[in-house]
């Protein structure tokens, strides 16, 4: 006589609750469907499932289910059902039964962060350079790239900031005959205002419109705005060295040095000027550095923040010191000055390395980063070379992308497009 031994088993699907992602049902084709086995089967064909009253049956009945966060591999699952039930499930605040582990859910996503780009441009300021044509003329170059700023809002100081500059054959050339004693052209700022692109000369205090021609290397600078030097009494044009958009008007500085460079312009979308005596904003930031005469602190960087309600200057130079050329040149500034609107409260910084014959020419907040992450253009003019370096910074002094050498000429102003 043989003797037949049969195991009758009910198999009910059970849909698994998507939220327990720790865990999943036992089944052939581990699909996301679970089997329910009755009570009485015998405690080896169960195979470490638990039960948890959470999963259950159209039936009504609850299932058993293997935990996949274990490390036990699938040769140890039958000796899994030498534990208990209270081992193996966690409760929850209610009591109920739980396969969740008690780790912390990684809520990241997506695993990549997100990234912005920016098409954006820098401006040439060739001083004496700029003349050309035989001397009838004077010329500038515009140079665009594309910034990508992939920003890290947990752990700022891991953002990362990629430039890509267009071919050197795409180079976009500026000329004019427009001069004041022999020098024209020389731009220092570079600025979207009122829905056009704007930038001033720094000899002749001429406010051009860019005029750019997307089928031609060639750009028109029409003449907008003519600003004169200190309260505009004066026949000289005025040296503007920085810009920024405030209040939808363009507010235009020079060096906060000394006589008229202490003045402030600022323009109307309609082109009229009021002149601001910015003596004493200049004095202090002077003094939030620890400057006095004749010491002096070269201010050619400068951003407002209406997100922020913050002003940010970045000097190019600082100078305990009178000012004697061969000594200016090596007076580079890597000082960030962070002040409220009426430079009552000034906070200092320092970004990257300090290197004497590198100093900031401009600076601008990068869009779409809540006016927390900076990219700056330093100058160098030092024994008769020039060069040109990108960086990129945040407001509390980290440095995100490092001091990069884009050109050989000096550009000053930089500006998004």
């Amino acid at each position: 006589m043989k003797l037949c031994i049969s195991f009758s088993v009910i198999l009910l699907i059970s849909v698994c609750n998507p939220a327990n992602a720790g865990s999943r049902p036992v089944s052939r084709k581990d699909s996301p469907a679970g089997f329910i086995l009755h009570s009485e089967t015998e405690p080896e064909f169960i195979w470490g499932l638990i039960p948890n009253p959470n999963y259950k049956a159209p039936s009504g009945r609850t299932g058993r289910f293997l935990d996949t966060s274990s490390s036990v591999g699938k040769q140890d699952l039958v000796k899994q059902n030498n534990n208990s039930d209270d081992d193996l499930v966690k409760e929850n605040d209610d009591g109920k039964g739980s396969l969740h582990k008690a780790t912390k859910y990684n809520a990241r996503y997506p695993l990549t962060p997100p990234s912005l780009r920016f098409k954006f441009g820098v401006i040439a300021d060739l001083d004496k350079k700029s003349l050309s044509g035989g001397g009838q003329e004077f010329k500038a170059y515009l140079k665009e790239g594309f910034i990508k700023v992939a920003q890290n809002l947990e752990k700022p100081e891991e953002s990362e900031i990629d430039v890509e500059w267009k071919p050197e054959s795409e180079i976009q050339i500026i000329k004019t005959g427009f001069n004041y004693g022999g020098r024209g052209l020389e731009l220092s700022t570079l600025n979207v205002f009122n829905g056009k692109i704007y930038s001033c000369g720094d000899k002749t205090g001429i406010v051009f419109e860019l005029l750019v021609n997307d089928t031609s290397i060639d750009v028109t600078p029409v003449p907008w705005a003519i600003l004169a030097d200190g309260n505009s009494s004066s026949g000289k044009g005025f040296k503007c060295e920085w810009a920024t958009v405030k209040d939808e008007s363009l507010w235009i500085g020079g060096h906060g040095t000394s006589g008229g460079h202490k003045y402030l312009k600022i323009v109307s979308p309609s082109g009229q000027v009021e002149h601001v005596d910015w003596t004493q904003n200049y004095a202090k930031l002077a003094a939030a550095v620890k400057i006095s005469s004749p010491g002096y602190l070269t201010n050619e960087a400068a951003a407002w923040s209406e997100t922020l309600k913050k002003w940010v200057f970045a000097p190019r130079k600082i100078s305990k010191e009178a000012f004697k050329e061969e000594t200016d040149e090596r007076s580079g500034s890597n000082t960030v000055l962070i002040a409220d609107e009426d430079f009552n409260e000034i906070q200092m910084i320092k970004v990257g390395e300090l290197i004497p014959t590198h100093g900031f020419s401009s600076i601008k907040f990068i869009p779409g980063t809540e006016d927390k992450i900076m990219v700056g253009i330093k100058s160098v003019e030092a024994e008769n070379e020039t060069e040109s370096y990108i960086m990129a910074f945040d407001l509390k002094g980290n440095v995100l992308l490092n001091e990069t050498l884009f050109a050989s000429d000096k550009y000053e102003g930089v500006e998004f497009f």
